[in-house]
């Protein structure tokens, strides 16, 4: 028996097989997390599509319009958490095409190379620390879907997004963290009042559907900053 909920039909199978890649996903920590994305690397496409998870998307198209879609092929994007590659291609269905990819997962990492979409793609932890293999002032954008919220990057690492960008250049991700588990506010003041960069937006969109409440909408917000 299938149940429409939201707009949107989830069979039983699906349903039973979405709450245990989230019981997997929320039980994991800052340790385990990659282990957890490894195991899920063949079925996260998947997952995406029952929970309707797209900001992927939203992002690239906010970029774009952001740019006015001009010289997007010369602007030089890094991905990170690119997982298997969605932000990538949509990045370039939008025109981008100077893209690289930085993931701490083997399989991911793969899949994204698959996509054809990524120059150079890093296999690495991301952290507050100076990444290895990426100088300061590197890439124009620094680019990131799905990635902040709990148990996933910590807010820290926004200040190495801001070393890795090039002054003038722009940070731009996703953040979700509706039970103020990585206390977002602070760390994005902290990073304007270091002087690090300035704020551009920060808007409310559409995340994902969310199954432990009967499937109904929730949202994120989209953030842009401006590197100074």
């Amino acid at each position: 028996m299938e149940n429409s909920t939201n707009g949107h039909v989830v069979s039983e199978e699906d349903k039973k097989f979405i709450f245990d890649y989230l019981n997997k996903l929320y039980s994991a920590n800052t340790e385990t997390i990659s282990e957890v994305y490894s195991g899920f690397a063949s079925v996260y496409d998947k997952a995406n599509a029952i929970l309707k998870y797209e900001p992927f998307k939203g992002l690239a198209k906010d970029l774009a319009v952001f740019f006015e879609h001009k010289n997007l092929e010369n602007k030089k994007i890094l991905d990170v958490g690119c997982g298997s590659g969605n932000l990538g291609k949509s990045l370039v269905k939008e025109g981008f095409k100077n893209i690289d990819g930085l993931d701490m997962s083997d399989k991911f990492l793969e899949m994204a190379e698959e996509t054809k979409c990524y120059g150079k793609l890093f296999k690495v932890l991301f952290t507050s620390n100076p990444t290895p293999g990426i100088k300061d002032n590197s890439y124009d954008v620094a680019i990131s879907a799905g990635c902040y919220l709990a148990c996933h990057l910590p807010m820290d690492t926004i200040f190495e997004l801001a070393r890795i960008v090039k002054p003038g250049g722009y940070i731009h991700y996703t953040v979700s963290d509706p039970n103020d588990k990585m206390d977002f506010m602070y760390w994005q003041g902290k990073l304007m009042k270091e002087k690090k960069a300035e704020l551009i937006y920060m808007k409310k969109e559409p995340y994902r559907l969310e199954p432990t409440k009967n499937f109904e909408e929730v949202h994120c917000y989209y953030v842009m900053f401006k590197v100074l």
